[in-house]
């Protein structure tokens, strides 16, 4: 077989397998090997082989395991399947086909003792199903609930993507029931923007449906599930009357259908599940002659809310559904990043949206930067796409319009994203309150007259805000981040008179590095994405640590790229920058300092201004 065709199958497998096979013949002698039809069961793990075993547990009873090969065994874990029909009930920690999980994802295996790492995952798999059989283990049926419930969902409902708070609470929510998705939020407003965001050639269609959040005290089993209306109105009135209350005035309005969210506390955190609950229709009530089966015996509207949530809730199956957390909480941290909560109410003001400013928004929204602004005057042509984020689609856009539709899409959870085709200054005059109301400006505009107004214009109005300036050196060989605080310096405390910096990273003997296309005043650096890519990292962070308050003065961090990329571009380390890497290593790292007051700064007269 070529060697092409034996990519990613180990060449310690065969004699892995056949040291397995020997063990297995010794271990029971009723082992058979499992044909194409049986391994076709478990055909989205790309197995190699596999056995059937009889294995008798505590007690005498007997079960049938099949032990499954994969084509990296044995640098992976060999997996063990419950044959269907063997244990009565729900198994903890095995998936819809039947195969058990034994095996951290942060557990590594040796491959030299393939027979020991099969008689682990067998003891395992036994004493899973002991525990199993003794009830000993129900309470990995609740903290693992959401593996559980979807295993029993019904084929033919949508999954339902939420973007409800996970704070506790029975309340009536919104929901949006389109044809493959389904999408919960807490008010119709909410629910709307996220779907014009994210579908944006859906127009203005989205209209919304009552639908309820029933939080309950905790998990239930497999067992418990409701599996009819009336087990969810059972289990709404085991809660409180305010539960019962709520699903009675979901359906006063006779509505197709009810989506109810199902909140339950697990031991790693709440967790949803979705039951949808559809209005019994006049064809399949039983008995029925026509008209409204929910107010059929009364007067029109005089049916009690009793009556019409009992006949409404009541005997006909429902459809369970899996729930999918979108929320920016979970989406930014799974729900254990304490910052997340800060910065979904953090509003991040960015000048500039070029190969800097842009990818620097895109990680403010992906670490949950809740409202951005994007300003920039400037057209995206065809030479910018190779080291900025948007492509080929958007050339001929503005930069920040065409960022705002990629943001948009990418994270349309987000709570605001507006952008300004314009100058900074052409933005605030016409906008005043996106700056004053901002707890950061990010500038990446690379113009001193630009920045250095902004500066001028920060310093007057009393540096309320921090402001983060990013730039870098020539060939990208070195990138600068200052956050500028109400503490230590203003930007100009730190430059020439022309905008540079009194400490550069590199020199560059050999003379400008600036480069020109055969056209009038149209220069260039000429540099790429991946070297760019540690600078808008630097800013970035330094962005955050803003936000959450950790920087509290004037500060600036610099990067220095590896010296065989320097060499490249024929540049050489300056000696100011030696003397800051005092430890001798110039190249490859980040440095940190403060950006202290001048006292011949023009701007702010070392604070006397």
């Amino acid at each position: 077989m070529p060697e092409a065709a034996n990519a990613g199958i180990s060449r310690h497998r065969a004699s892995a397998v056949e040291a397995v096979q020997a063990w297995l013949h010794e271990f029971d002698t009723g082992v058979r090997a499992l044909g194409k039809d049986a391994l076709d069961r478990y055909r989205d793990r790309a197995l190699f082989i596999g056995w059937r075993l009889n294995v008798c547990l505590a007690g005498s009873q007997g079960v049938q395991l099949d032990l499954l090969l994969d084509e990296r065994f044995p640098r992976t874990e060999p997996r063990v399947a419950l044959v269907p029909g063997s244990v009565e009930g729900d198994v903890p920690h095995a998936d819809s086909d039947g195969v058990l999980c034994l095996f951290p994802s942060t557990e590594s295996f040796a491959i030299t003792a393939p027979v020991d790492l099969v008689r682990v995952a067998l003891q395992r798999a036994v004493r899973l199903l002991e525990d199993t059989i003794s009830k000993q283990i129900e309470g990995d049926l609740r903290t693992e609930f959401l593996s559980y419930w979807k295993h029993h969902t019904t084929n033919s409902t949508p999954p339902v993507l939420s973007l409800l708070d996970s704070v506790q609470g029975t309340r009536p929510i919104r929901a949006w029931c389109g044809r493959s998705i389904y999408v919960v939020e807490e008010s119709a407003d909410a629910v709307t923007t996220y779907l014009r965001r994210r579908f944006p050639e859906g127009g203005a269609g989205f209209e919304t449906e009552t639908a309820g959040l029933l939080w309950i005290e905790r998990a239930p089993l497999p067992a418990e599930y409701p599996r009819t209306a009336s087990d969810v109105l059972e289990l709404a009135s085991s809660t409180n009357e305010t539960a019962r209350k709520m699903l009675e005035d979901l359906v006063m309005s006779a509505p197709r259908r009810v989506v109810v969210i199902l909140g339950v506390p697990t031991d790693h955190g709440p967790a949803f599940a979705a039951v949808v609950v559809d209005s019994p229709s006049r064809s399949n009530t039983p008995g029925h002659r026509g008209g409204d089966p929910l107010t059929a015996g009364f007067r029109p509207g005089r049916t009690p809310g009793s009556v019409i949530s009992q006949r409404f809730f009541g005997r006909q199956p429902l459809r369970r559904a899996a729930v999918e957390r979108i929320d920016p909480e979970w989406i930014h941290g799974r729900g254990a990043d304490a910052r997340v909560k800060r910065l979904q109410v953090a509003r991040v003001a960015i000048c500039g949206c070029g190969s800097v400013g842009a990818p620097v928004a895109i990680a403010l929204a992906q670490a949950g930067v809740g409202e951005i602004v994007l300003i920039d005057p400037q057209v995206l042509a065809t030479a910018n796409t190779g080291r900025h984020v948007l492509g080929a689609e958007s050339v001929g856009m503005n930069k920040a319009e065409a960022l705002e539709q990629h943001l948009r899409r990418r994270f349309p959870h987000l709570k605001t994203i507006r952008s300004f085709a314009q100058r900074w200054d052409q933005a605030m005059r016409k906008a005043p309150q996106e700056f004053a109301t901002c707890d950061l400006i990010v500038s990446a505009i690379g113009d001193w007259s630009a920045e250095g107004a902004l500066n001028e214009w920060h310093v007057r109005q009393g540096r309320r805000q921090p402001i983060v300036y990013g730039w870098t050196e020539a060939y990208a060989c070195a990138g600068h981040a200052v956050a500028i605080l109400a503490a230590g310096g203003c930007l100009q405390c730190g430059l020439t008179e022309f905008g540079e910096p009194m400490l550069r990273v590199t020199d560059w003997p050999a003379g400008p590095t600036v480069r020109q296309e055969p056209a009038c005043g149209s220069t260039f650096q000429p540099y790429g994405p991946v070297e760019l890519m540690y600078v808008t990292a630097l800013v970035a962070e330094l962005s955050l640590d803003c936000i959450l308050g950790s920087v509290t003065e004037s500060t600036e961090r610099l990067w220095a790229a590896s010296d065989s990329h320097r060499q490249r571009a024929g540049g050489v380390w300056s000696d100011e920058w030696r003397k800051l890497a005092a430890d001798g290593l110039v190249g490859g790292r980040v440095a940190e300092r403060s950006w202290p007051r001048s006292t011949k700064c023009s701007e702010c007269m070392g604070g006397t201004a």
